[in-house]
């Protein structure tokens, strides 16, 4: 993180801390659901159906969307042929000691490659984690509120808050603010050396292009 100045570390040291923080929060909120009551034998067989048929969407569309995601890095591998790394680009890696325009040109392809199915994995497992939280929260909240409201309430507090924040990956989601932040975060720490490919650059800030 040479090229940045002390504000711009200290942020990306802030994004990180906070990435883990939603992260626990959102592991303790999943926790505090699954250690609630699930209510009668009745209500558990109602309930095993319904996360039977959650499940079969879920894994049907995991099947449906790995196959585009797997078209989709290819594309984004071999687009470097078609929009290849700038003069800017081909200078930085030449500091690192990496002058052959072959080899730049193949670290930009796997780049954009490993940068695309991190964010895609993110956002599947972000969906994945959603849904799959609002079925236990459900089952626990009707039975909880045979007993209390209030109760009630607050199991589905917390249900809606690890089904939909961690569905708005880039809004005020805790566990999905989480997930994405630190999706970026490993991002720019672990490839920023080789993602100068579009030469597009920041305003205002000292971050490399990307």
């Amino acid at each position: 993180m040479s090229e940045l100045n002390p504000f711009e570390q200290n942020a990306i040291w802030l994004v990180l801390a906070m990435s883990l923080v939603g992260l626990g929060y959102a592991i303790f909120l999943r926790n505090q659901i699954l250690g609630e009551d699930k209510g009668t034998a009745k209500m558990q067989e109602v309930w095993g159906w319904i996360k039977s048929g959650a499940n079969a969407y879920l894994n049907r569309q995991v099947r449906g969307i790995v196959p585009l995601i797997a078209v989709l890095t290819v594309a984004l591998f071999l687009s470097v042929y078609i929009v290849p790394p700038t003069t800017e680009a081909m200078e930085h890696f030449a500091k690192l000691g990496i002058d052959d325009a072959g080899r730049v040109t193949l670290l930009v392809a796997f780049a954009r490659a490993i940068a695309f199915v991190m964010g895609a994995g993110f956002s599947l497992t972000v969906g994945q984690i959603g849904m799959r939280m609002a079925v236990e929260g459900n089952v626990r909240v009707a039975a909880e509120s045979r007993h209390s409201f209030s109760g009630a309430l607050r199991i589905a507090y917390a249900g809606t808050a690890v089904d939909v924040e961690v569905r708005m990956q880039i809004d005020n989601g805790t566990a999905a603010t989480g997930l994405t932040s630190l999706d970026v975060e490993v991002a720019i720490e672990t490839l920023k050396s080789y993602l100068h490919s579009s030469g597009l650059n920041h305003a205002g800030t000292n971050l490399p292009p990307l």
